[in-house]
């Protein structure tokens, strides 16, 4: 099982429009993965416009499926 997701809340940042239900969904979907791998573009790690947040792609796989799923589409798609 994967391991317990933390996230790191800045109070001084408002919450964007999608913000607590993307979270949920991601929490929700990345608890069921066995194997969770992140990936950035380039030679290093992007951030945010606010700096706070590194930018990339999620994979992962469920014991369900040998194929792993892209977290950030899989969101795009459901909502």
């Amino acid at each position: 099982a994967a391991e317990a997701l933390t996230e790191e809340v800045k109070f001084d940042i408002k919450a964007e429009k999608w913000g607590k239900a993307a979270s949920k969904y991601n929490e929700e979907t990345l608890s069921k993965a066995t194997s969770i791998i992140v990936e950035a573009e380039g030679s290093s790690a992007e951030k945010d416009t606010n700096g706070s947040r590194y930018l990339g792609y999620i994979w992962y796989k469920t014991a369900d499926s040998d194929t792993y799923r892209n977290l950030n589409l899989d969101f795009l798609i459901d909502f």
